[in-house]
């Protein structure tokens, strides 16, 4: 039970620091990464401990399927971010830049704050504080992306995370589900 009581915090607090850093310029990875956990990574992790638990894993291996859920749950908020820098409305269903535009700090631009001078840096934050952030203000943050390789720094980042969950899943014996599991952690990281 405590399983699901944690998770329980986790969300709830996830929810809670992202209510206090979303808009919040001094946002680190840190901080971020603190939410992401709290609001996604903790309930796949939940759901990979659950997959031990009522299939009577030992420890070791419960903490192996939890640690996947959380790893799992990483990509998948990221990859959504990036969806939302880097992918078209057409392509992905949801409004392309509709964090940026709704004054949000996610992964793209907590990446491109840290890579960026001290100049663009206040840029980025002005831009972030307008009361509303229009076709100018995407198109140089656009520009600001594309200098700064993020698309490429975040696909790295996906990549990794897919080779960890990828190597863990060919540990088990093949079947239908593990099969389905690899193509769809391998779509997951195309671009």
């Amino acid at each position: 039970m405590s399983a699901y009581t944690n998770v329980i915090r986790d969300l709830s607090v996830g929810e809670l620091i992202q209510m206090q850093w979303e808009k919040n310029s001094k946002i680190t990875m840190k901080e971020y990464d603190k939410i992401i956990y709290g609001k996604t990574a903790s309930l796949f992790g939940a759901v990979g401990l659950t997959a031990g638990i009522i299939s009577f894993a030992d420890e070791n291996k419960k903490r192996q399927l939890h640690k996947f859920g959380v790893n799992m749950g990483m990509l998948f908020q990221i990859k959504d971010d990036y969806i939302d820098y880097f992918q078209s409305s057409e392509n992905s269903g949801k409004t392309q830049m509709k964090d940026f535009i709704n004054g949000l700090y996610t992964y793209p631009l907590i990446i491109l704050k840290e890579k960026a001078n001290k100049k663009e840096i206040a840029e980025i934050t002005n831009i972030l504080s307008l009361p509303e952030r229009g076709v100018t203000e995407v198109l140089r943050i656009n520009e600001l992306l594309f200098i700064y390789s993020i698309q490429k720094e975040i696909l790295i980042r996906l990549k990794k995370l897919s080779e960890e969950l990828l190597t863990f899943l060919r540990e088990f014996t093949e079947s239908p589900i593990r099969k389905i599991m690899i193509e769809k952690i391998e779509e997951l990281v195309e671009d």
